[in-house]
């Protein structure tokens, strides 16, 4: 599970990141033709100890001279308590990932470490200080004391903070009634995107997170019908039978702004 230090504004999608190995170039240099939202380049657990300084070459390399066309690039570094995870960063920032990914964050501190890196390194290649976001990856057994409760308070807590949530991979790639059973189990629960292995994963994340056309025409609903009992002082109504209020406006406009980001929205809202 995931949380990334962005408000959810939709601008860019993020229901699907896929995984690659950031040592190979048969699997980095065009993962976009798959159309997944996110690439996640993998420095950490997909290469081995010895091929941690050919990943990163490669890693630059691609960053700086591929063409994802429009994928977010982000980039899994090794963990803390490696001796690699400070040039990882250098090595990201410099190559221009547009995301950081945490591996196995257990405290805030963790966040602030890296935080810290990567605004040195962002001073460093003279980038735009804050342009790097950072995922916080929690995966460890001290960061995860229990299963669904701790995916639900994620949940929770990326809400209250303006974050987005992913959730993790699903890894038997035989089961996809299975998968598709997780994916929307998750969606129901709050999350706005998941981590994948596999290219057949994508469309059904895209599916399941991408507003329906009754989803639409219910959030354009609510939207109008808030707006204008907003204006008459009229704080709760009713709409086709349901009660309503405020609460369920910022809901409504964020289900509109997903349907535009995802291309299918046809409203004026």
């Amino acid at each position: 599970m995931a949380v990334i230090n962005t408000n959810p504004n939709f601008k860019r999608l993020r229901r699907s990141m896929m995984f690659l190995n950031a040592q190979k170039p048969s699997l980095i240099k065009d993962p976009y033709v798959y159309k997944p939202d996110s690439i996640m380049l993998d420095l950490e657990d997909a290469v081995a100890e010895n091929q941690k300084d050919a990943a990163r070459y490669s890693l630059f390399h691609a960053l700086k001279e591929i063409d994802y066309h429009g994928c977010e690039r982000v980039v899994r570094i090794n963990g803390l308590e490696t001796p690699h995870w400070k040039e990882d960063i250098r090595v990201c920032v410099a190559g221009g990932a547009d995301t950081i990914r945490i591996s196995k964050t257990e405290s805030a501190q963790d966040v602030k470490l890296v935080e810290e890196a990567i605004t040195a390194a962002e001073k460093e290649f003279h980038k735009e200080v804050g342009s790097t976001l950072i995922m916080a990856a929690i995966e460890s057994t001290k960061g995860i004391l229990k299963l669904m409760g701790a995916r639900q308070q994620m949940v929770i807590a990326a809400r209250a903070t303006g974050r987005m949530c992913f959730d993790t991979v699903y890894t038997d790639l035989d089961d996809m009634e299975g998968f598709r059973k997780d994916v929307e189990m998750i969606k129901t629960m709050g999350f706005d995107g998941k981590s994948i292995i596999n290219p057949r994963q994508i469309p059904v994340c895209h599916e399941v997170f991408t507003p329906n056309e009754k989803q639409i025409r219910w959030a354009e609903a609510v939207v109008r019908e808030i707006d204008t009992k907003k204006a008459m002082g009229i704080g709760v109504f009713t709409l086709n039978g349901k009660m309503l209020d405020v609460a369920f406006y910022d809901g409504a406009k964020r289900t509109i702004a997903l349907a535009k980001a995802a291309g299918v929205y046809k409203g004026d809202l």
